[in-house]
């Protein structure tokens, strides 16, 4: 098999790349949550003092 090195190559980065999609992605979720909690609490403080 000729082609080892590539498939190899190609492993290598397919693993590099998951392992940076996993630590971004909690950081993400957790980004955007923070972001949807900061929203949903000025639109309470919005509605609180609109009464």
């Amino acid at each position: 098999m000729k082609n080892e090195p590539g498939i190899l190559l190609i492993t290598m980065n397919l693993t590099k790349l998951s392992t940076l999609l996993n630590n971004n992605t909690e950081e993400l979720l957790n980004h955007n949550f923070s972001d949807a909690k900061n929203m949903f609490l000025k639109k309470q403080n919005q509605n609180y003092l609109s009464r």
